[in-house]
């Protein structure tokens, strides 16, 4: 069992660590969902299109192997009782086909602009629960900012929902991820 103070320096030591991948993902995401939005709205040069499809799939590719070197590096203290919060993104990710494949049954079509708004809900409890988990009330104020574009999204067309999903992981993950980890690198 863990103590008051084990508990707490074991959140902390989370915090920098997870921060660090919190920062690579927001990063990613951020990036994703702006160059969809520029695809969408803009017409680009093939060659930039292609370019910045390129790198979204390289910056996908680094991330997910950096994903998996922190598991593989910390194999004993991720999955642990320090409020480890991957458990909450592979539910939400898990959540998030079966609502694909839910919709797709009931709709016998996938509507983008439907599925959109109904993700960015599901990705903003993730971070509010990452939030509580960490005890960390940035995440948890960035979880409620991310619904809430969730719902201004779904007023407005695939291309401008992508956009605020863009400012959704800006500001909800990115910002608070650099936050945390410099006043968790500041602390040690």
């Amino acid at each position: 069992m863990l103590t008051t103070v084990t508990f707490k320096k074991a959140v902390q030591k989370e915090i920098t660590t997870d921060g660090a991948l919190f920062i690579l993902w927001g990063w990613l995401m951020f990036y994703t969902n702006l160059t969809g939005y520029l695809q969408r709205e803009y017409l680009l040069q093939h060659i930039i299109e292609r370019s910045l499809s390129i790198t979204g799939y390289l910056l996908g590719l680094i991330t997910i192997i950096a994903t998996i070197i922190y598991f593989i590096a910390n194999k004993k203290s991720a999955i642990t009782e320090s409020g480890s919060v991957w458990p909450i993104w592979v539910t939400m990710f898990g959540s998030m086909v079966f609502i694909n494949l839910i919709l797709n049954n009931v709709l016998h079509t996938l509507n983008l602009e439907l599925q959109h708004p109904i993700f960015m809900i599901v990705i903003a409890f993730a971070i509010i629960a990452t939030g509580n988990a960490l005890k960390s009330q940035i995440f948890i104020y960035g979880g409620i900012l991310f619904g809430i574009l969730a719902l201004i999204a779904s007023y407005f067309p695939l291309a401008e929902q992508l956009l605020f999903e863009a400012t959704g992981w800006l500001l909800a993950i990115v910002i608070p991820g650099h936050l945390m980890y410099l006043k968790s690198k500041r602390a040690s």
